[in-house]
């Protein structure tokens, strides 16, 4: 949870961290394992917060679901478009704007649905926490906490793009390693 204390936790930050952190997510080929890699990062941020992991897994859901389905690299969107034989750079051109609307609108959603605008946060009445020393070392145990999810991410977001008709990958054995690094059963 030390990758947490860089995360600013007032207001609606945590709301927009979610939703940016599911606009990533959402890349890869498969939507769920996204948001089952994504969910112990809403989970640790709503035990933060001492509010329920569903305010904090909304923004990240609806985010996941509107990349996964309307933005190239994710498979839909690059099937939907070889089977309409559409412009690639015009369904990722569309894709991102629709996605990001998407996007923001389930972040509008999330205020609503979550009671971010009703009720206070319990840490505003908490006492803080005590402050941590800002460095290197802080720093490196928070890029080794977000590693486990950062990397899967990745990966499946490079098996994506291998699976592209264009092949943007080439050919060969380097492509078929990184295509079979990037299935979730691996």
């Amino acid at each position: 949870s030390q990758w947490l204390s860089a995360v600013r936790v007032k207001g609606k930050g945590p709301l927009t961290w979610m939703t940016g952190c599911g606009l990533i997510g959402g890349l890869g080929a498969v939507g769920e394992v996204a948001l089952i890699l994504l969910m112990p990062l809403a989970d640790a941020l709503a035990r933060r917060l001492s509010r329920p992991a569903g305010d904090t897994a909304l923004p990240l859901a609806l985010a996941i679901i509107a990349t996964n389905t309307l933005l190239v690299p994710a498979p839909g969107p690059v099937a939907a478009a070889a089977i309409r034989s559409a412009d690639l750079w015009q369904t990722a051109l569309w894709g991102a704007m629709v996605a990001l609307a998407a996007a923001a609108a389930g972040w509008v959603f999330s205020l609503f649905a979550g009671g971010w605008l009703s009720r206070p946060t319990k840490q505003a009445i908490a006492v803080p926490a005590p402050p941590q020393k800002a460095g290197t070392a802080s720093l490196l145990a928070a890029l080794a906490g977000l590693l486990p999810i950062v990397l899967p991410l990745l990966l499946l977001t490079v098996s994506s793009v291998g699976h592209m008709p264009s092949e943007p990958l080439g050919g060969g054995w380097t492509r078929e390693i990184l295509l079979t690094l990037g299935q979730p059963l691996i």
